[in-house]
This record gives structure tokens, sequence and C-alpha cells, in this order.
């Protein structure tokens, strides 16, 4: 697959009908409460420029369910804020077509996805959907190391501890650079430290 991030796209209607699809709102109702939330706190209309509900298309497996892409979507509000109320699946492309709220109903304007943001969401699909790594650049690892973590705050210790089992098998060379690679890590996923070129 080609590396490239995932780019959203502002949508005004459903998504296109498909055999596999699932469906929380259809775009009309979704955006009547964007519109009447907005105009509660602002007494307004939102400006023409103003990207409450966009879409995006993700590639998928030939295995992916219906139930993945609702559990990838629920990682993504927890994570972003943003909340998928349509999926649609195209099975010959081997893609999946979301559709997106972008609406903060707390704040009464839309979540920015900057770049860094961009590059989790296409690694929390990759990592959730079981996608190959190949797509991405190796200078992304980093992301993949914190979505890790992120779901499994455990993860280091938990693999030093499968590392000191094998000491026999490795040696104490290799055993000592594999724990300290894993260290290194979990301060960078911890934020104690930054990784750097050397």
């Amino acid at each position: 697959m080609r590396s490239t991030l995932i780019h959203f796209k502002k949508h005004h209607d459903d998504l296109k009908v498909m055999p596999e699809m699932w469906v929380g709102e259809n775009f009309a109702k979704r955006e009547k409460k964007i519109l009447e939330n907005f105009s509660n706190r602002t007494h307004g209309l939102p400006s023409s420029n103003m990207n409450y509900v966009r879409f995006c298309s993700i590639p998928i497996r030939e295995e992916t369910t219906l139930k993945d892409l609702r559990e990838l979507c629920h990682q993504i509000k927890k994570s972003m804020g943003i909340e998928c109320f349509q999926i649609a699946v195209d099975r010959p492309k081997k893609v999946a077509h979301l559709l997106f709220d972008f609406y903060d109903k707390e704040r009464g304007e839309c979540y920015y996805i900057y770049k860094t943001k961009q590059k989790e969401f296409l690694v929390m699909v990759i990592r959730t959907l079981d996608l190959e790594f190949s797509m991405v650049p190796s200078s992304w690892l980093r992301h993949f190391f914190i979505g890790e973590f992120r779901s499994n705050p455990n993860i280091f210790q938990e693999n030093m501890l499968l590392l000191r089992n094998s000491l026999p098998v490795l040696g104490k060379r290799s055993y000592r650079f594999i724990n300290d690679t894993l260290r290194y890590v979990e301060l960078i996923c911890k934020g104690i430290t930054r990784g750097a070129p050397i």
C-alpha cells in the first residue's frame, strides 16, 4: 500500500448505500442536532467553511467485519473526540467509507485534526484492523509504540518478563541490549525522554 495520510473531506449527505452498512443516524438528523446546538450557543448559523461532518475512506482486509470497524470508531471517538455515525463497506475495492461528526458540542466548534493526529489516526486504523505496517514510513514507528502503550500500560513490563525468561537462550549481551531497548522505548512512551537521531 502506498504510504499516505488519511484525509477527511467535507460531506453533505448520507453515505452511498452498500450491501454492508451500519447507520447510527442519518445525515439530516445529525446535521439538525449540530445546527440546533450551534444556534443555541451563538444565536446564529455556522460559516460555510465550518466542516462539521466529514468523510474518509480507509483500507481494509478481506476479513474485516463491520464489528471490527465499529470497534475502530469507538477507539477513534475515545482518543480524538470525533464520532463516526455511518459506515459503508466496499468489498471489491477493499475500502470502508466512514462518516464522522466533527462538531464538539461542549465547545460549540469543530475538532481540528492536525498532522500528528492524522498520523495517530492512520496508526490506529493499521493496528486495530491488522493492516500492513509497510503502508507508513519507518519514522512513524514511535506512534505504534505509543498506541500499544496506551492500550496496555504494562506492555513493556510484560515483555521484559518474557525476555528475562529467555535469558538462557539469548545470552547476557543480547538480553541487556533488548532489555535496555524496551526500557528506552517505555520512557519515550511515558514522555520522560525523547528519541533523537544519533
